[in-house]
């Protein structure tokens, strides 16, 4: 089960840190959804601010109910894309036509990545892309990592 923590989006933090963090990926370049395959953070930064709330789903996992690593980032990755795009499809629903949503990571639907995303309906824009730096975004508003 994942925490939801629903701010007012003036209060996200956007910096070039958090997408220079993609270029130590092994993913960078190479995915349809990653840099330098997308738009700017400013592209970003103004399509968010245009909504006036955003969700923010987290959990904590523990290394030890995986195989490693690379293995939990993996399937976690892949339990937050299918529980954020049954929201975005139930705020569509609901008449929320607009209703995005931004990953976790890289996307990892596919084991090789086209340079046209084959799935766009299923990928998810990785949020630290956008230029969200996550874990100070969700610290300022009172979220506690690693007590």
């Amino acid at each position: 089960m994942f925490d939801v923590l629903t701010i007012d989006t003036k209060d996200i933090i956007f910096t070039i840190k958090a997408r220079d963090m993609c270029r130590s990926c092994k993913r960078y370049g190479k995915k349809a959804c990653c840099p330098p395959n997308v738009e700017s953070i400013e592209y970003y930064e103004n399509a968010i601010l245009q909504y006036s709330h955003a969700e923010f789903f987290y959990k904590e996992y523990q290394l030890k109910d995986y195989e490693g690593e690379s293995d939990a980032g993996h399937k976690s990755s892949l339990e937050l894309q299918k529980v954020l795009l049954a929201r975005r499809s139930e705020l569509i629903q609901g008449g929320s036509i607009f209703a995005t949503a931004y990953g976790g990571g890289s996307c990892k639907i596919c084991k090789q990545c086209s340079p046209v995303c084959r799935y766009p309906e299923k990928s998810l824009i990785p949020l630290e892309t956008a230029g969200i730096e996550v874990f100070a975004t969700m610290q300022k508003q009172g979220v506690v990592f690693y007590d």
